[in-house]
């Protein structure tokens, strides 16, 4: 699926469900289908901490362009 509105529902209703390692998957094809959204990569992050993979949370953090997006992320506090 590469439909950006199904991806980005299904990510968001995921993350609400509390299933974040589908969450995780889902903001991962958007990021690289959309790199410019850097929401997505935010999420992506989130959605990584959530699933408790710890490492490759930090490594998402790294993709955040706008330096404003670094204080969005929550579990780094």
């Amino acid at each position: 699926m590469k439909s950006r509105a199904a991806l980005s529902l299904l990510g968001y209703c995921y993350y609400h469900m509390q299933d974040f390692t589908n969450a995780a998957e889902c903001y991962e094809q958007l990021t690289q289908l959309h790199p410019e959204v850097e929401e997505y990569k935010l999420y992506y992050a989130q959605s990584l901490y959530g699933a408790c993979a710890y490492p490759e949370a930090m490594k998402a953090t790294f993709l955040l362009d706008n330096p404003t997006s670094h204080t969005k992320v929550h579990f780094l506090h």
